[in-house]
């Protein structure tokens, strides 16, 4: 099994589900993105959630007021779970996908219509 070797010379194994995540923040490291590691329990702020997301702080604050993202009151401000961050973005992500693949779809069967001769024949506008 791979293992991460410490300044110390400590070797800690390093299980098969996090050379993914691992190299994924490496590499980030080495473009210069800067990269932030937290907990799905933690909580955020409006804003940093919506840092998080690519939105504007009202926008966020929209989807809140909105139930489209879950979130919990300290006193008079938002915190928002991690995960709900998260599985909103994810849910965001699979709708534009399938938004992209939509047209595609309806194109190719256009297509094969067209070829098949199973189009509608045009219709005279009076």
């Amino acid at each position: 099994m791979p293992a991460f070797a410490t300044s110390t010379g400590e070797r800690i194994p390093l299980p098969d589900d996090l050379r993914g995540p691992l190299r994924q923040l490496i590499e980030a490291l080495l473009r210069g993105s800067s990269v932030v590691v937290v907990g799905s329990e933690d909580l955020l702020t409006t804003t940093e959630a919506a840092r998080l997301l690519g939105v504007s702080r009202p926008y966020l604050v929209r989807l809140l007021d909105g139930a489209r993202i879950a979130y919990e009151r300290a006193g008079s401000h938002r915190r928002v779970p991690v995960a709900e961050v998260l599985r909103y973005r994810e849910a965001r992500r699979r709708q534009r996908e399938q938004g992209l693949r939509e047209p595609q779809r309806m194109s190719q069967e256009f297509e094969v219509g067209a070829i098949r001769g199973t189009l509608p024949s045009p219709q005279k506008c009076v």
